[in-house]
């Protein structure tokens, strides 16, 4: 297993989930901040002063233009912004608690909000790391406030086990949900049937192939997709039942599997279209691809009760250089009007667009 590197243990696990999260705090911490000196001012505290409510306003500013980056546009926010803003609130906590020597937990409970934002979003290092400068913001400020005394020894002892269960329970409930991603993830990248690809993960391969180089210097080279339909498939199901049918498409698939290399990426697109997308290869190589899994079906026929159920495939075969700039949507469009042709050309062929 890597080590993660610095960029991925500030990089929340979740930008949007962790912005909208992240914009509610630092609103109500503008608020809260704002606030207390409102109130110190109107109730005529010592420690209120033109200097503090300057650098609350200013605090608050900062805070309201942290929201909006965080709520407006996450995917665009920089790294920075996931573990500054924690760091940030934990900042405005100390600055009130040694400015106004308050010790009890109204003045330390805005340590709360950077431990849980941290722990529901950020990598559990990271967490970790906010949650113990949090504690250590939370000493000097009981200790500012109210001494080395035996109380404060005994408020710190009760509060900081505190902050370490939210990050424990946090984080344990944050790996959990990434495990269900990564399973569900996993899950809708199969077809359940056949166990080839999905037609979401094809589309994820293609986009990577079309835009990976191939071997410098060979123009010839690039994307080959080809398009299979399975001949006859409705009358198969109508003949045999579905459940031949699906046993069909698992021994299409079967074939396919293992009549291409292992770089050659076979999806089932759905009901009886399959697909074959062929990296880094001439217009040749694709099409020789097409006509090895139908000549390999041919030579591998369906047994059914003691018998043979003939199966033959039409494919419709495209390719794109890579000098060409050319998506997923028009390698498919080329590929399927290929694949119409070589059904009206009588089926059980390849033809290449």
């Amino acid at each position: 297993m890597s080590t993660p590197s610095l960029r991925d243990l500030i990089e929340p696990r979740d930008r949007v989930a962790a912005g909208r999260t992240l914009a509610i705090t630092a609103v109500i911490a503008a608020a809260v901040t704002v606030g207390y000196e409102v109130v110190g001012a109107v109730g005529g505290l010592a420690e209120s002063t033109a200097v503090t409510q300057l650098a609350a306003t200013g605090i608050g500013a900062v805070l309201l233009g942290v929201a909006l980056v965080a709520w407006a546009v996450p995917e665009r926010a920089p790294r920075s912004l996931w573990v500054g803003a924690p760091l940030l609130g934990i900042a405005i906590v100390l600055w009130i608690g040694l400015g106004t020597s308050d010790a009890s937990a109204a003045a330390q409970i805005g340590l709360v909000y950077p431990i849980v934002y941290a722990g529901a979003h950020l990598r559990t290092v990271t967490a970790w790391v906010i949650t113990v400068l949090s504690s250590l913001a939370e000493i000097v400020v009981v200790v500012h406030g109210a001494g080395s005394s035996l109380t404060s020894v005994a408020q710190i002892v009760a509060v900081l086990p505190c902050f370490a269960m939210v990050t424990l329970v946090l984080a344990a409930l944050s790996r959990h949900q990434e495990e269900l991603t990564s399973q569900l993830r996993a899950a809708a990248a199969v077809d359940q049937l056949t166990g080839l690809f999905s037609r979401g993960r094809l589309e994820e391969v293609a986009v990577e192939v079309l835009a990976s180089p191939c071997l410098p210097g060979d123009f010839s080279l690039g994307t080959g997709l080809a398009i299979i339909d399975v001949d006859h498939f409705k009358a198969l199901n109508d003949t045999y039942g579905h459940p031949i049918g699906d046993a069909a498409l698992v021994h299409v698939a079967a074939v396919l599997r293992g009549s291409v290399g292992a770089h050659v990426t076979v999806a089932r697109l759905g009901g009886d279209e399959l697909a074959l997308l062929v990296p880094c290869c001439t217009a040749q190589d694709a099409a020789r691809a097409a006509e090895a899994v139908v000549a390999a079906l041919s030579r591998t026929p369906m047994r059914h009760q003691g018998g043979e159920i003939p199966i033959s495939l039409s494919v419709g075969v495209a390719h794109v250089t890579a000098s060409r700039s050319q998506g997923l949507a028009q390698l498919y469009a080329a590929a399927d009007a290929a694949l119409y042709e070589a059904k009206l050309s009588g089926r059980g062929r390849v033809i290449v667009a």
